[in-house]
């Protein structure tokens, strides 16, 4: 009988342990799953900052084409 009473008793810590890691998993996915979407804009930022990046050289480009064009009135 003592053996049953240790065993019930370890069964209920291990479950008590299980719940909390599960808790725990739980917060880490949580966790995972925030970086990934701060991750995913930060992409998306930088891939419209290297758009900006190139439009704006694009743009000094036709502006010192444009400044040595001599002004016509």
């Amino acid at each position: 009988m003592e053996n049953t009473t240790k065993l019930i008793h370890d069964l209920v810590v291990a479950e008590e342990h299980t719940d909390k890691l599960e808790s725990e998993v739980k917060i880490v996915r949580t966790n995972l799953d925030d970086l990934h979407s701060n991750l995913s804009e930060s992409k998306k930022v930088n891939e419209s900052l290297n758009h900006l990046n190139s439009a704006l050289n694009t743009a000094e480009t036709l502006l010192s084409v444009v400044s040595i064009i001599p002004s016509v009135r």
